[in-house]
């Protein structure tokens, strides 16, 4: 549910035109711990397409305080400490995902 609402958000602000950068292609993967009696979020990994010409900082950054950390808040989870994937394989512009000639 988490990583679905994730999803949902990015792609909420990113029809509104407020989310600088970003292209219609998001994925996410959230991993929670389930040991204590609240379960505490270990890893939230975000994938989204961007255009080629983007400020990785400010787009991260975008990404960490606007989507993942106002999204956990809406859960009874454990958010004080866990591990952000955002674009981990640094492909996800919008020319990276276009065949190109031979």
């Amino acid at each position: 549910m988490i990583s679905h609402k994730l999803v949902r958000i990015a792609t909420k602000i990113f029809r509104k035109g407020v989310f600088k950068w970003a292209r219609p292609d998001k994925k996410s993967k959230v991993t929670l711990d389930y040991s204590t009696e609240i379960p505490k979020v270990d890893t939230v990994l975000m994938s989204i397409q961007h255009d080629g010409d983007y400020n990785e900082k400010e787009f991260k950054e975008y990404i960490r305080t606007e989507i993942i950390d106002s999204t956990l808040k809406s859960f009874n989870v454990d958010a004080s400490d866990y591990k952000v994937l955002i674009n981990r394989t640094g492909a996800s512009s919008l020319v990276d995902h276009m065949e190109l000639p031979v």
